[in-house]
């Protein structure tokens, strides 16, 4: 009088490195006219323009102190991951993303279904069926970007560092040794930034199905709840800390970093939850169909249907996610607050023979929505057999 079964797998993937294919492994493609690679390098480009008024305090234009021989850098200078462009003045070398980026993340995903069904009598069914889906992402972006001319406090080495290329400035036409220099830096030791998803997700439904009065129904509840949430593991920091400890003059921009050093830029680090979103879906449904009437081509079907169901999301972000308080993010993005939406549904179908190879099928749903009102959809469609191996539809 009953059947029972569970079923559960679980998947792992590791990651595909955009460097394990020679489509991805590069975004610089001068023989088709790509070039993404990026101004934010290690060791940093230098400027003496001053990115919020866009005229020059110094000389304009980006250089780079550790190529300092006449003419910028040569193919052969750029090693990975830097990449030769020449699409900049001078030629110099820039950050090529693609080489410590994943194209696919690592995850695993873990999941759990059961059903029971237990006959109460001959022509009713109890049943109750559950889910759980359990998933988690990996993906690693670039390190961060650095960039004095696109944040809103400044990225700049100061000329009191023991850093500052004084020689390499005073040599540039412009250059002044006694003002700071406006940086575009990338965090390489901080390593890539990581990012790790867990999306958890629970189902359940419960209902009675069978016969009643002539009338095949079926009734049934249903709650489904979603978590998904992000967190930062490593390599993003806080543009409240890096920049004034940038700004400080004790990072070198140029080159490796003392053990003591590379300690307070990784206390700039963000870590923990940078989001928490949250959804649920639960409802009621009715269905029901039986044969109506005979007519000389056939039965006339008729199905009728009702459910209500009320849904709920919500997005919670930290304080440094509203804020916008991470180096090379997005910037600001608020949470969203609660919100939520009744549905009620009612819909019918019928299904008219016209003739012994040629048959008419009418349905009508309409649904509304308590945040912006009602629809209501119809549908016609015809299926037409004049012979055994052809058919045809129209809708």
């Amino acid at each position: 009088k009953y059947n029972v079964f569970v079923t559960a797998d679980y998947y792992r993937q590791d990651a595909l490195h955009a460097s394990q294919r020679e489509s991805t492994k590069t975004s610089y493609l001068p023989q088709i006219g790509t070039n993404f690679t990026s101004d934010a390098t290690y060791p940093a480009n230098i400027s003496q323009t001053d990115p919020r008024t866009g005229k020059p305090y110094g000389f304009e234009g980006w250089r780079n102190p550790t190529i300092p021989y006449p003419g910028g850098a040569t193919p052969e200078s750029c090693a990975p991951p830097y990449s030769f462009s020449t699409s900049r003045s001078p030629t110099r070398c820039a950050f090529d993303y693609a080489s410590v980026i994943d194209t696919i993340p690592g995850y695993e995903t873990a999941n759990v279904l059961g059903r029971l069904t237990w006959d109460i009598r001959a022509d009713t069914q109890f049943f109750v069926e559950g889910s759980y889906y359990r998933g988690k992402f990996t993906q690693l972006l670039s390190p961060t970007p650095v960039q004095g001319a696109n944040t809103p406090t400044p990225m700049t080495l100061p000329a009191s560092s023991p850093y500052y290329p004084t020689a390499y400035v005073a040599g540039q036409e412009g250059g002044r040794t006694d003002l700071p220099l406006v940086l575009q830096y990338r965090t390489l030791e901080l390593g890539p930034r990581v990012d790790v998803t867990n999306v958890d997700q629970w189902n359940g439904v419960v209902g009675l199905q069978g016969m009643l009065a002539g009338w095949s129904y079926q009734l049934a509840a249903n709650l489904t709840t979603n978590r998904q949430v992000d967190s930062y593991v490593s390599g993003a920091v806080y543009e409240s800390k890096f920049g004034p400890l940038l700004r400080s003059g004790v990072i070198n921009p140029f080159g490796p970093n003392t053990a003591a050093v590379l300690d307070l830029m990784r206390a700039t680090q963000v870590t923990g939850e940078a989001n928490d979103s949250r959804a649920s879906d639960y409802g009621l449904g009715l269905t029901a169909s039986n044969d109506v009437a005979r007519l000389p081509a056939g039965p006339l079907a008729v199905a009728l249907g009702v459910e209500g169901r009320r849904e709920s999301l919500q997005q919670s972000n930290s304080d440094f996610i509203i804020s916008g308080d991470v180096l090379g993010g997005v910037g600001a993005v608020p949470s969203l607050e609660p919100t939520h939406r009744n549905v009620f549904s009612l819909f019918g179908e019928v299904n008219v023979p016209l003739a012994a190879n040629l048959e008419a099928n009418l349905a009508l749903r309409y649904d509304h929505y308590s945040d912006f009102g009602g629809t209501t959809n119809p549908k016609l469609t015809l299926r037409w057999q004049p012979a055994k191996t052809v058919m045809l539809r129209a809708a």
